[in-house]
């Protein structure tokens, strides 16, 4: 369409409270217990920015990796990554949701500042989805994950990584500030309870994860 904005997020319907809860409960009983383990080494590597401590960051981002059944990422990438994330300004000390569009500008080009970090570290490929599994979990307010069965709910899928991760960005803020006042009631007994968190659990179980063996935002 003549002057469509080009990062225009389609026009998809965004979930009701309802749906999105049915998705986090049926998401956290196959997943929950393998979360709630990853939940806890994520203070670790909290500590670890701050002590900027190598070894207990390339163990964290490692296990991001293990997680997310990330295909393509190498053992020589591991030091590579920890040293892109030393690289990056992080406040992890926010703990106030913020949906606004200015944060998801900020927050799409802060993926895409580690990946760019990552790759003059050493990294050998653009890894959007273990960069945005790393981000995610140590800033689960603030960040979504780059999923390709997301893509294509979301109908970005084939579009620039750094074009589709805005898009993610802006279409889960968007239904993050629809669904602020039922937060409570949404984000699950699973940590880390956050709506971010629970919108990646439904957008990953609808888009075809419910129908998954096993592997868990399992594509680069």
């Amino acid at each position: 369409m003549a002057g469509r904005n080009r990062s225009q997020v389609p026009m998809l319907e965004y979930p009701s409270k309802q749906t999105v809860i049915v998705a986090v409960k049926a998401y956290n009983q196959r997943y929950g217990r393998e979360d709630e383990a990853l939940w806890h080494q994520v203070h670790v590597a909290r500590d670890a920015v701050i002590s900027r401590n190598q070894d207990a960051l390339g163990s964290f981002v490692w296990r991001i990796k293990v997680w997310g059944r990330i295909q393509g990422v190498r053992h020589t990438d591991r030091p590579a990554m920890v040293r892109a994330l030393l690289s990056l300004d992080m406040d992890l000390d926010s703990e106030e949701d913020v949906f606004s569009k200015e944060e998801a500008e900020t927050v799409a080009k802060r993926l895409a500042d580690l990946v760019t970090a990552s790759r003059a570290e050493g990294v050998k490929a653009r890894h959007f989805s273990w960069s945005s599994k790393i981000l995610h979990w140590l800033q689960p307010r603030r960040f979504p994950i780059y999923d390709r069965l997301v893509r294509v709910h979301l109908a970005c899928d084939g579009k620039d990584p750094s074009e589709s991760y805005r898009r993610i960005v802006s279409w889960q803020f968007e239904a993050a500030r629809r669904l602020l006042q039922d937060r409570d009631a949404i984000v699950g007994d699973v940590h880390p309870r956050t709506l971010l968190r629970a919108l990646d659990k439904y957008l990953w179980w609808v888009a075809g994860g419910a129908e998954s063996k096993g592997a868990v935002f399992n594509t680069i």
